[in-house]
């Protein structure tokens, strides 16, 4: 359970990510997580999708977890999720 602030955000954790395309790196989004163990479960799982090969274009976390703050219509988003959403595409 995420730590609601007396301002009524909650503090959750956000992981960027790097995209590789074809040798390139750019920013690839970002992913949030109500905690430490939960974004260890997303990239598992996430690394776990990946095809053996390493293909021409993936994404992978930048291990750079850090605190952020959400609104409650977003937590809810959150808890709802399971184990993190990918921002913003899931919001």
């Amino acid at each position: 359970m995420a730590v609601k602030t007396a301002e009524g955000k909650y503090i959750v954790f956000e992981e960027s990510w790097t995209e590789y395309i074809r040798g390139m790196e750019c920013p690839g989004g970002y992913t949030l997580h109500i905690s430490k163990e939960h974004r260890d479960r997303y990239v598992k799982a996430f690394i776990a999708r990946l095809p053996k090969e390493v293909p021409d274009e993936f994404s992978a976390p930048d291990d750079n977890l850090k605190p952020t703050l959400i609104d409650d219509a977003l937590y809810v988003k959150l808890v709802a999720s399971g184990d993190g959403l990918w921002g913003p595409v899931e919001f």
